[in-house]
């Protein structure tokens, strides 16, 4: 799935999700193409447990990203006194040409403490300024053994 598709995805499962915002946060330039770096927030009646939820750090780790549509389209797997925000493609150009690193071939797995960080992860930093999260998940995917597909950071 095509950057711009898994975004139009994203887009129309958040109209369905009571409580879902879906928000653009950058626009990120590569060879003459846009990507809008968005985020959806999805807000309950009661917020007793706030998560954070990453997919595809890594362009071609896209379980985390599908593992999101999927729970997404069951809303019955929503608990509704949890606060979700996700970031489900944190590497759009990674995605689109299904490359691990970034446009500018940084991992960005490795520049979050970093303050020379690349856009995407100043993106997500300024995003999060302030905030505090119960826990936050980024989702990745292991191709060396074959009996782990997915795997979850902490």
């Amino acid at each position: 799935m095509k950057y711009a598709n898994a975004r139009r995805a994203f887009l129309k499962l958040s109209r369905g999700v009571r409580g879902a915002e879906f928000i653009d946060l950058a626009t990120l330039g590569h060879n003459g193409n846009r990507y809008k770096f968005f985020r959806i927030d999805i807000k309950p009646k009661r917020k007793l447990v706030k998560l954070c939820l990453a997919g595809a750090i890594h362009g071609n780790e896209i379980a985390g990203q599908r593992g999101l549509l999927r729970w997404m389209a069951s809303p019955d797997a929503i608990n509704e006194e949890t606060f979700y925000r996700l970031y489900p493609i944190v590497n759009p150009v990674g995605f689109q040409f299904w490359k691990r690193n970034n446009m500018k071939g940084f991992d960005l797995n490795r520049f979050f403490f970093d303050r020379n960080a690349p856009t995407e992860v100043k993106v997500i930093k300024n995003d999060l300024k302030y905030r505090w999260f119960d826990a936050f998940i980024s989702f990745h995917e292991n191709w060396a053994d074959e009996n782990e597909d997915l795997y979850i950071c902490l």
